[in-house]
């Protein structure tokens, strides 16, 4: 039954990338270097971007969308194959 190897894979997934995006919203800038410059944060899609000349802040939901469709590929390709290579 391949569905928990699935279900964990795309868990895991989902887990590494909520916590590789923190990492990113941890580690942006608190503005931009230049003065009508953007912020962005997101790993490996940005999702929000704050600055330019209105400093207003912007969420980029194709990047969202983005991240949620790679995590949800590669947890897939997690569940499928680890089952292979862990119990040989």
């Amino acid at each position: 039954m391949k569905l928990p190897h699935l279900t964990v894979g795309v868990i895991a997934s989902v887990v590494l990338l909520a916590a590789a995006n923190f990492y990113s919203y941890v580690r942006m800038p608190a503005s931009s270097t230049i003065d009508d410059g953007f912020v962005y944060f997101g790993w490996p899609f940005n999702i929000y971007a704050y600055g330019g000349y209105y400093d207003h802040p912007v969420y980029l939901w194709t990047g969202a969308l983005a991240n949620l469709l790679l995590a949800g590929i590669v947890g897939v390709i997690i569940g499928l194959v680890f089952p292979k290579l862990a119990f040989r």
